[in-house]
């Protein structure tokens, strides 16, 4: 129920020096290209969507046929555009014997750029698993407070790491001090990383879930979050 990124000044330029990755400040094209040019050189395992009567690629070919590109790597691009599904298989990011529901469509804040963020409601203090190895690249844990109310969005403890394939998991509403990682350090699928809390907008106490790319150089509004349909 929390939106990616809250911005916190504090910490604005170490998190933006470990999260802009090359693939974000280096486009992979360049228009315009041939069909031959998206295939060869798309991610291998990327899967796109049907669209209507056309595929993705040919939709892609079209934008880059009439130079649409605007120097963003391919799978940003279609993502932001098209909703393109998460390339890694990710592990549920609370124990499964903690789970009470997971909730894909109730949330009032999963809209726009969040419709495909996840809810997994579950106790305080239960523990939070990373989805998937990778890096860390930013943790908050300094909030106490949250509540039913729009009056605490910035409130949420949050921590988000950074996977294969370009992909990022965030993790929202944890408990204050709770965080176990830091930024930089490397993490395994299936590590505890911190605990439930009620931190930030939030009407009962649930993990906020979300798998995202940048799409921008901007990464508090460059990001489409992408769609997990299942879970290790």
């Amino acid at each position: 129920m929390y939106s990616a990124f809250t911005s916190l000044p504090a910490s604005l330029a170490l998190f933006s020096a470990v999260l802009a990755p090359a693939f974000i400040l280096s486009p992979i094209f360049s228009a315009p290209f041939s069909m031959s040019d998206v295939i060869a050189r798309r991610p291998r395992n990327i899967i796109y969507s049907t669209l209507g009567s056309l595929t993705a690629n040919q939709i892609l070919l079209q934008e880059t046929e009439n130079s649409l590109w605007q120097g963003r790597p391919l799978y940003q691009y279609a993502c932001a555009k098209y909703g393109v599904q998460a390339i890694n298989r990710y592990l549920l990011p609370v124990p499964k014997d903690a789970l009470r529901k997971i909730d894909r469509t109730t949330s009032p804040a999963h809209i726009g750029k969040l419709k495909n963020a996840i809810d997994f409601i579950v106790d305080t203090g239960t523990p939070v698993l990373a989805a998937a190895d990778g890096i860390v690249t930013f943790v908050r844990d300094d909030s106490y407070t949250g509540g039913p109310s729009i009056e605490y969005w910035q409130d949420s403890n949050f921590i988000v790491i950074q996977h294969a394939n370009g992909e990022y998991s965030r993790y929202d509403h944890l408990a204050h001090k709770s965080a176990k990682v830091w930024i930089g350090q490397l993490v395994g699928a299936g590590d505890i990383i911190a605990r439930v809390g009620m931190t930030g907008f939030t009407y009962v106490p649930h993990l906020h879930f979300q798998v995202f790319v940048f799409t921008g150089s901007n990464i508090w509004v460059n990001f489409e979050t992408l769609s997990v349909n299942d879970f290790l």
